[in-house]
């Protein structure tokens, strides 16, 4: 019985552990999902014309989390969120979201993308008690009371996740490749 609760732990722990992640970081450490992707034959207008399609369409307002869209340097930079829900030891699901900021600088025939501040938070007005805080941090700001090191390796997992998928819908938009999503059909 005893052989049988210990193999049970272990094979809990490694799942655990095989939900680590790395996340890509800049020379300061920080989270940074950033690249340089070409693309022929597109000018800077139409490449920052796509850049704004993406943001009205990835985000339900686009006009609530654009920081700024500037024509003459053909730069958009978003501060959006994504959803985060878990459960803590209390069997509580708390919510709250991991909020990033998103950049499109275009170029000739380029465009360069990233996506930094990466941070947990409960609320808006959140703080260091309430809120698991950057996604660097080995154990949750909030603590492990109210933010299971469990659900905040699954918070990081799922978030990587998503930004992966983010940037893939942004690659194909920058590309010509995804057409408005709403019915033509007028």
């Amino acid at each position: 019985m005893k052989y049988l609760i210990f193999v049970l732990l272990a094979a809990a722990s490694l799942s655990v552990k095989a939900q680590e992640i790395t996340f890509p970081k800049n020379d300061a450490g920080n989270i940074e999902y950033t690249n340089v992707i070409a693309v022929d034959s597109a000018s800077e207008q139409q490449l920052y014309s796509r850049a704004r399609l993406f943001v009205a369409n990835a985000f339900k307002s686009a006009t609530d989390v654009t920081q700024l869209e500037d024509p003459t340097t053909f730069t958009v930079v978003t501060k959006g969120n994504l959803p985060r829900f878990y459960s803590n030891p209390f069997n509580k699901t708390q919510g709250g979201f991991v909020a990033f900021k998103f950049t499109v600088q275009c170029r000739e025939g380029r465009y360069k993308y990233s996506v930094t501040d990466l941070i947990h938070k409960q609320s808006a007005n959140s703080t260091i008690h309430d809120s698991g805080g950057l996604l660097t941090n080995e154990v949750p700001d909030c603590g492990r009371l109210n933010l299971p090191l469990k659900s905040w390796k699954r918070l990081k997992v799922q978030t990587d996740q998503n930004i992966n998928l983010f940037i893939n819908e942004l690659k194909q938009t920058m590309a010509g490749k995804k057409a408005f999503s709403g019915n033509d059909n007028w």
